[in-house]
Protein backbone atom coordinates (compact mmCIF):
# COMPACT_ATOMS: atom_id res chain seq x y z
CA UNK A 1 0.00 0.00 0.00
CA UNK A 2 1.37 3.50 -0.76
CA UNK A 3 3.05 5.35 2.08
CA UNK A 4 1.32 8.68 1.49
CA UNK A 5 -1.82 9.54 3.42
CA UNK A 6 -5.08 8.88 1.60
CA UNK A 7 -6.45 11.85 -0.35
CA UNK A 8 -3.60 14.14 0.58
CA UNK A 9 -1.04 15.14 -1.97
CA UNK A 10 1.20 16.67 0.70
CA UNK A 11 0.68 17.46 4.37
CA UNK A 12 1.62 21.11 3.98
CA UNK A 13 -1.14 22.84 5.87
CA UNK A 14 -3.21 22.36 9.03
CA UNK A 15 -2.75 19.22 11.08
CA UNK A 16 -5.70 16.91 10.31
CA UNK A 17 -5.68 15.65 13.90
CA UNK A 18 -6.84 19.15 14.86
CA UNK A 19 -10.03 18.48 12.92
CA UNK A 20 -12.49 18.02 15.73
CA UNK A 21 -14.41 21.18 16.56
CA UNK A 22 -17.02 21.02 13.81
CA UNK A 23 -16.99 17.24 13.68
CA UNK A 24 -17.87 17.03 17.38
CA UNK A 25 -20.68 19.52 16.86
CA UNK A 26 -22.06 17.21 14.18
CA UNK A 27 -22.27 14.43 16.75
CA UNK A 28 -19.18 12.59 15.56
CA UNK A 29 -16.00 11.72 17.41
CA UNK A 30 -12.64 12.01 15.68
CA UNK A 31 -11.87 8.48 14.40
CA UNK A 32 -8.67 6.92 15.68
CA UNK A 33 -5.90 5.87 13.34
CA UNK A 34 -6.80 2.23 14.05
CA UNK A 35 -10.46 2.86 13.13
CA UNK A 36 -9.40 4.57 9.90
CA UNK A 37 -7.06 1.72 8.98
CA UNK A 38 -9.79 -0.85 9.66
CA UNK A 39 -12.32 0.98 7.47
CA UNK A 40 -9.75 1.36 4.71
CA UNK A 41 -8.95 -2.38 4.86
CA UNK A 42 -12.66 -3.20 4.64
CA UNK A 43 -13.41 -0.72 1.85
CA UNK A 44 -14.16 -2.00 -1.63
CA UNK A 45 -11.24 -2.05 -4.09
CA UNK A 46 -12.91 0.74 -6.06
CA UNK A 47 -13.26 2.89 -2.93
CA UNK A 48 -9.62 2.27 -1.97
CA UNK A 49 -8.56 3.21 -5.50
CA UNK A 50 -10.39 6.54 -5.24
CA UNK A 51 -9.06 7.23 -1.74
CA UNK A 52 -5.44 6.52 -2.71
CA UNK A 53 -5.47 7.99 -6.23
CA UNK A 54 -3.09 10.85 -6.81
CA UNK A 55 -5.79 12.36 -9.01
CA UNK A 56 -8.12 12.54 -5.99
CA UNK A 57 -5.57 14.52 -4.00
CA UNK A 58 -4.95 16.81 -6.95
CA UNK A 59 -8.70 17.31 -7.39
CA UNK A 60 -9.13 18.29 -3.74
CA UNK A 61 -6.17 20.63 -3.97
CA UNK A 62 -7.56 22.27 -7.11
CA UNK A 63 -11.03 22.65 -5.54
CA UNK A 64 -9.46 24.21 -2.44
CA UNK A 65 -7.49 26.68 -4.55
CA UNK A 66 -10.48 27.57 -6.72
CA UNK A 67 -12.58 28.33 -3.65
CA UNK A 68 -9.89 30.22 -1.73
CA UNK A 69 -9.33 27.66 1.02
CA UNK A 70 -5.95 26.33 -0.10
CA UNK A 71 -4.61 26.86 3.42
CA UNK A 72 -7.18 24.28 4.60
CA UNK A 73 -6.56 21.58 2.00
CA UNK A 74 -5.72 18.96 4.64
CA UNK A 75 -8.98 19.65 6.46
CA UNK A 76 -10.94 19.42 3.20
CA UNK A 77 -9.20 16.15 2.41
CA UNK A 78 -9.88 14.77 5.87
CA UNK A 79 -13.59 15.61 5.81
CA UNK A 80 -13.87 14.07 2.34
CA UNK A 81 -12.19 10.89 3.58
CA UNK A 82 -14.57 10.75 6.57
CA UNK A 83 -17.47 10.55 4.10
CA UNK A 84 -15.72 8.00 1.88
CA UNK A 85 -14.96 5.77 4.86
CA UNK A 86 -18.40 6.17 6.44
CA UNK A 87 -17.40 8.14 9.53
CA UNK A 88 -19.33 11.24 8.49
CA UNK A 89 -22.83 10.86 7.03
CA UNK A 90 -22.85 12.23 3.52
CA UNK A 91 -25.90 14.31 4.46
CA UNK A 92 -23.71 16.26 6.92
CA UNK A 93 -20.87 16.86 4.47
CA UNK A 94 -21.76 20.46 3.58
CA UNK A 95 -22.31 21.50 7.20
CA UNK A 96 -19.02 19.84 8.22
CA UNK A 97 -17.22 21.82 5.51
CA UNK A 98 -18.85 25.05 6.62
CA UNK A 99 -18.01 24.49 10.28
CA UNK A 100 -14.53 23.01 9.94
CA UNK A 101 -13.28 25.31 7.19
CA UNK A 102 -15.02 28.30 8.79
CA UNK A 103 -16.60 29.40 5.52
CA UNK A 104 -20.01 30.78 4.52
CA UNK A 105 -22.82 28.33 3.75
CA UNK A 106 -22.86 29.14 0.02
CA UNK A 107 -19.12 28.55 -0.33
CA UNK A 108 -19.46 25.22 1.54
CA UNK A 109 -22.35 24.27 -0.75
CA UNK A 110 -20.27 24.97 -3.86
CA UNK A 111 -17.29 22.99 -2.57
CA UNK A 112 -19.52 20.10 -1.51
CA UNK A 113 -21.20 20.03 -4.91
CA UNK A 114 -17.89 19.97 -6.74
CA UNK A 115 -16.54 17.15 -4.56
CA UNK A 116 -19.76 15.19 -5.09
CA UNK A 117 -19.44 15.57 -8.86
CA UNK A 118 -15.71 14.96 -9.17
CA UNK A 119 -14.96 12.44 -6.41
CA UNK A 120 -18.07 10.94 -4.82
CA UNK A 121 -19.66 10.24 -8.22
CA UNK A 122 -16.85 7.76 -8.94
CA UNK A 123 -18.04 5.59 -6.05
CA UNK A 124 -21.72 6.53 -5.96
CA UNK A 125 -22.99 2.97 -5.53
CA UNK A 126 -20.50 2.22 -2.75
CA UNK A 127 -21.49 5.43 -0.95
CA UNK A 128 -25.19 4.58 -1.24
CA UNK A 129 -24.56 1.24 0.43
CA UNK A 130 -22.16 2.62 3.02
CA UNK A 131 -24.50 5.42 4.05
CA UNK A 132 -27.65 3.27 3.63
CA UNK A 133 -29.20 5.58 1.06
CA UNK A 134 -31.99 4.54 -1.35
Amino acid sequence: MPSKAPLQKTPRDANPSDLHHGIAQLGMEQPTLQQRQERLRNASPKMRDVIWAEETGETIESIAMRHGVEDKTSNLSEITSFVLLGFLPIQKFRSALQEELNIPEEQARQIAQEIRERIFAQVAEELRKLHKLP
